[in-house]
């Protein structure tokens, strides 16, 4: 039996890879700031920038009010302990900027996503 395309999910180290790798934590972080550097924007446009540069097509307005959704959620709650444990280089030795930490989360999931991790 032959397979002509790869099934399109991550084994268990790939998905804690990406879950806990200093470099990928390291990626979140920066494209968290990159995205926070433009004030001009709004979550809107920060957001198409995101699906922009992680997966190379805009989100549909379900993604946008989820990921509109998620940020909010994440920035009301304080942060009470650290889920990830970010790179050294982070703010975690500083006081944790509800805004950075909310995007650099929503950046981490979409890294860690099956569709930036695997090419249709």
């Amino acid at each position: 039996m032959t397979v002509d395309a790869r099934p399109s999910t991550m084994v268990a180290q790939q998905a804690l890879f990406m879950m806990n790798s200093p470099l990928v934590l390291a990626q979140a972080e920066d494209l968290a700031r990159t995205l926070l550097a433009d004030e001009t924007s709004n979550d809107e446009a920060r957001i198409t920038h995101l699906y922009l540069t992680c997966f190379a097509r805009h989100p549909d307005p379900s993604q946008i009010a989820g990921a509109v959704a998620f940020l909010d959620r994440i920035r009301s709650e304080p942060p009470s302990g650290r889920s990830v444990t970010w790179p050294e280089n982070s703010m975690d030795s500083e006081p944790m900027d509800p805004d950075l930490h909310a995007w650099r989360t929503l950046c981490h999931a979409l890294l860690s996503s099956n569709e930036f991790i695997y090419l249709d």
